[in-house]
């Protein structure tokens, strides 16, 4: 056979084979085409396309890690929530007590529309307008609450405090700026946060409740106001911290690292994608360090202790982290009106270790940060409880209008309420 015709049917071969690669993942888009086209045209009941689009990427996400998540249109602003973002709502957050199943107000944030209708932490929540919160779920009394997600709409509560019921009429929605970064307490006449601890007003305490698009610049005015104040020993709290940015994780440890890796991020292949190394500024690398954590601190707040840990700079106190060491890209679909959070690699600890708790992960194995020797706090159910209603007694406002009549009665030693905040504190004083 002449080589000219060998040469033709080798090309036309791999001609062949290039359009095969080529179509064969397409052949799954033209199934699922049609099973959209047949539900949309045979179902026995009207179907809307765009739910059908919804629930499909919802589907094809649950099968894969329980950090990645599809946020259609009506919930894409939840992200924006998540990471430190304003929504609308009157400025306060809420819980549902275990024991009785109440909706009760856990904080009330400061010149907010519930601030100023002088609702408290601890009011339980009895009707939201004539809408009873008996049996409902907190995401049900959430977005009753919040509405339509539009400002300058009102609602009325009916609350239950210290036995009596009260209406509140007429709380008026606006956008709500999170607060992420908090301190030990607030002080008049404003009700701006204290970062100094009242008991030891030469340590720091700076309390990060996630990192999101506010925490890097209320971070450096926090610093800045201790440095004013002549501190140089920190508490930092990342105890039930979710996470959130990666960046703002890497702009904290730079203000105490003076040199070396932050974190690394890598991807499926084991290979390094994107490493992060300090800048060299470090304001703050001679400051002593304490780092509280505990089981429910993840993702960013265990970067942060574990760079904080490898390098020395910090003793880490508390309880085993959670191990979130995975890193989430957030992807817009539908020309931004949807989202899709999704798993894109994992992180690990300047050391070189893994932070990632993996589904066959066992206790013994390597994930998370645990405390350095000697300085785990275990705390039972009773005692994480008695913390919570210790912080939020802490964490009211302190102006004549909103204070409440036990606003003052720490009826614990802080060694009782807090035991691992007052083991920061022994170690930041020896």
């Amino acid at each position: 056979m002449p080589r000219r015709n060998l040469f033709l049917i080798f090309v036309f071969c791999l001609f062949s084979v290039l359009c095969y690669r080529a179509s064969d993942p397409t052949h799954y888009a033209r199934y699922f085409r049609q099973g959209l086209d047949d539900i949309e045209t045979r179902h026995l009941e009207k179907v809307d396309r765009h739910e059908l689009f919804d629930a499909a990427m919802k589907g094809m996400v649950a099968t894969l890690d329980k950090h990645s998540e599809f946020f259609p249109e009506e919930s894409a602003t939840q992200l924006s929530e998540m990471l430190g973002g304003p929504y609308v709502g009157i400025g306060i957050q809420v819980s549902m007590d275990d024991t009785t199943k109440q909706l009760i107000i856990t904080s009330v944030m400061v010149n907010t529309p519930a601030y100023q209708k002088n609702l408290k932490a601890a009011d339980q929540i009895a009707k939201i307008d004539d809408w009873s919160t008996a049996g409902k779920t907190l995401d049900e009394a959430t977005k009753r609450m919040r509405g339509e997600g539009k400002p300058d709409s009102n609602l009325n509560l009916t609350i239950i405090r210290g036995g009596e019921t009260l209406e509140i009429k007429d709380i008026r929605r606006r956008s709500i700026q999170q607060t992420t970064v908090l301190g030990d307490r607030r002080q008049p006449p404003n009700d701006a946060w204290n970062f100094q601890l009242e008991c030891h007003p030469q340590i720091g305490y700076i309390r990060i409740a996630s990192f999101g698009d506010p925490t890097d610049h209320e971070l450096d005015e926090a610093l800045k106001t201790l440095a004013d104040q002549q501190v140089k020993s920190l508490i930092l709290d990342l105890r039930n911290n979710p996470g959130g940015l990666l960046t703002s994780a890497v702009h904290l440890c730079d203000q105490f690292i003076a040199s070396g890796v932050i974190v690394t991020t890598r991807g499926r292949d084991r290979s390094i994608r994107e490493r992060y190394d300090a800048t060299g500024t470090a304001p703050y690398a001679n400051w002593k360090l304490a780092v509280l954590v505990n089981g429910n601190s993840a993702s960013a707040s265990e970067i942060v202790s574990a760079c904080l840990q490898d390098h020395h700079r910090a003793i880490v106190i508390g309880q085993r982290t959670y191990g979130k060491g995975t890193v989430q890209q957030v992807l817009d679909m539908e020309s931004g009106k949807s989202k899709l959070k999704l798993t894109v690699a994992d992180y690990w600890r300047p050391s070189g270790r893994n932070i990632h708790r993996r589904k066959d992960s066992k206790a013994t194995d390597e994930w998370g940060v645990s405390p350095d020797a000697g300085m785990e706090i275990k705390l039972d159910d009773a005692q994480s409880k008695q913390l919570l209603q210790f912080r939020q007694r802490r964490d009211e406002a302190v102006s004549a209008a909103h204070r409440s009549a036990n606003q003052s009665a720490d009826d614990l030693p802080l060694a009782t309420a807090d035991p691992q905040l007052q083991k920061a504190i022994d170690e930041l004083t020896k």
